[in-house]
């Protein structure tokens, strides 16, 4: 009898054992930056700041993650991978957001273990009014001087300080000159129906720099702040501000421009620098 029992569960564990299957080698996809390319004419600086790659395999979204990325997916064989550019709306960590002005990258890989390095390539979509765009090459100051600035900002050309090309804008406040408030007297049209509406711009600060929105009410100046930027020790940054919002509760009144500004509070020379102005929306 023992020997019966003993036979049937070798049977029994050699069934089992021919019927377990290994699971497939795990692939993983590994995005460390994007790379953006632009018509400079038209589109000005390819400078960026993709902080997610928000990725669908396939065309489902598995998630959006902040870059360097590697992760894993459970799809094997050849797939569709897309990647979005992601970007801190308005430099909010907490409100993080597939850029819209961006292309999707598109592209085919064979996932069948082991790891894939994408390098998205990725250009503004076609769709685009591009409403301001300065780069400091030239010889003109795209922010003036408010009624109530006690400084301005100045052309710096050819320093080591100039994040890329030859020229930045500079502001600074001391103690003989403790606020700067520089408006860009663009007068530009707010686009109808509330489209998308982005600010771009490059930065570095070594204080604290409002920037906002100027329109008019029944001739009266309504001035309207959105974000401060924080200090970066006079590091280059980029940001995207939307303006969506707060120029579509003034759709009706038509007209626009931004503004910066800085107040001295302490016996420090503060010093804001600034690259590549855009303002983008939809058409």
């Amino acid at each position: 009898m023992l020997k019966l029992y003993t036979i049937f569960f070798a049977a029994m564990a050699l069934q089992f054992s021919s019927c377990k299957q290994e699971a497939p080698a795990p692939s993983y996809i590994k995005i460390e930056e994007f790379k953006l390319s632009t018509n400079y004419i038209n589109e000005g600086s390819s400078s960026a700041k993709v902080s997610d790659a928000w990725i669908y395999v396939n065309d489902q979204l598995i998630g959006a993650y902040e870059l360097p990325c590697e992760i894993p997916v459970s799809t094997s064989g050849s797939s569709k991978i897309s990647v979005v550019a992601g970007i801190k709306n308005t430099g909010q960590v907490a409100n993080r957001q597939e850029y819209p002005f961006y292309k999707w990258f598109d592209t085919t890989v064979v996932l069948n273990g082991g790891s894939r390095t994408i390098l998205p390539q990725i250009s503004y979509i076609d769709s685009l009014n591009f409403l301001w765009n300065f780069d400091f090459e030239g010889n003109s100051i795209p922010l003036t001087m408010d009624e109530n600035s006690d400084t301005s900002m100045y052309l710096v050309k050819s320093t080591a300080d100039v994040l890329e090309g030859n020229g930045m804008g500079e502001v600074k406040v001391d103690q003989q000159h403790p606020l700067a408030f520089l408006k860009s007297n663009l007068n530009l049209n707010i686009p109808a129906a509330v489209k998308a509406t982005f600010l771009e711009m490059n930065y570095a600060c070594n204080t604290e720099t409002e920037i906002g929105v100027i329109t008019y009410v029944s001739n009266s100046k309504i001035i309207l702040p959105i974000v401060t930027l924080k200090s970066t020790d006079l590091k280059w940054n980029k940001i995207y501000i939307d303006l969506s919002n707060t120029l579509g509760t003034y759709a009706l009144q038509g007209k626009f421009e931004i503004y910066c500004q800085i107040h001295q509070l302490s016996n420090d020379i503060l010093t804001l620098r600034f690259d590549n102005f855009k303002i983008i929306s939809q058409k």
